[in-house]
């Protein structure tokens, strides 16, 4: 994997990358999808890919890292000292309506066996994450009735399997009820003194 440098101007590669392969993923699966036809899409020279990723492979990896990053912020902005359970539920909203928003790309990925390697890359990372936070709320008082380990396992099993399975039966079963039960199972955690 090749060091990443974040100025203006390869920040916006980057973006360009990004937009252009989510934009190619909703017209084909990924394997289909060469180095050449993701720069031309992104205005890029294939030589200014090559010279941050290795291969489609790489890329595909620092999207989903990257990707992950900017939800972690984002969920850390709902987040605050009397509501810390609104990080995990603002995370379950971003993902939801991630997959909900991006249906034929999540489908593309299940034909390349991706989204099992997106889920696993994204749920190893997170698990860092969440143990991270839960301390944090552990330091400022709250009690949790399990294990925070568990807890981090149980959370993450919940994100990662509850939305797979809507995403399997997302016809006959909305995507509001699974997260609005899921987000009362995560106030109910906190709630426990």
């Amino acid at each position: 994997m090749k060091k990443r440098r974040r100025d203006l101007r390869t920040q916006k590669t980057y973006e360009a990358l990004i937009s252009a392969f989510q934009e190619l993923l909703q017209e084909k699966s990924f394997e289909k999808i060469t180095v050449r036809e993701l720069c031309d899409r992104a205005r890029t020279r294939t030589a200014t890919f090559y010279n941050h990723f290795s291969d489609k492979y790489d890329f595909f990896s620092f999207m989903i890292r990257d990707m992950r990053r900017e939800y972690s912020e984002r969920a850390n902005l709902q987040s605050t000292p009397e509501h810390p359970e609104n990080y995990y539920i603002e995370l379950l909203k971003i993902g939801f309506d991630f997959m909900d928003t991006n249906q034929k790309i999540i489908e593309n990925f299940e034909s390349d066996n991706l989204l099992m390697i997106m889920i696993n890359s994204t749920s190893g990372n997170m698990v860092k994450d969440i143990r991270n936070h839960l301390e944090e709320d552990m330091k400022n008082g709250i009690h949790f009735p399990i294990d925070p380990d568990i807890l981090t396992q149980i959370f993450i099993g919940a994100m990662v399997q509850c939305s797979r399975w809507w995403f399997e039966h997302r016809k006959t079963v909305s995507k509001e009820k699974v997260f609005e039960q899921l987000k009362e199972m995560i106030q109910k955690i906190y709630a426990v003194k």
